[in-house]
């Protein structure tokens, strides 16, 4: 067991129309125990078990809006990921 393991990483991305908007992609294994993901791509906490977690996180970005000649888009990706609590 571990013994309350600060952890924070900020996630990052390119392209596409800011702000962006960070989740846990639909279906993802969670995230360590005491562990969050904040809609600004940041993952913190203070993990309690001890582990590899591997999760699939989400991005969104800004939809644009919809003109006489364009459709409104909204790009999104999404990644696995890993975190080891020991």
């Amino acid at each position: 067991k571990a013994h309350k393991i600060t952890y924070s990483a900020t996630l990052a991305a390119t392209g596409g129309n800011l702000p962006y908007k960070w989740s846990l992609a639909v279906g993802s294994h969670p995230l360590p125990p005491g562990v969050k993901l904040k809609s600004t791509g940041v993952i913190s906490g203070k993990a309690t078990t001890a582990g590899t977690y591997s999760f699939t996180v989400e991005v969104v970005d800004k939809k644009t809006k919809k003109t006489k000649t364009t459709p409104s888009t909204q790009n999104s990706a999404t990644k696995v990921l890993s975190i080891t609590i020991s």
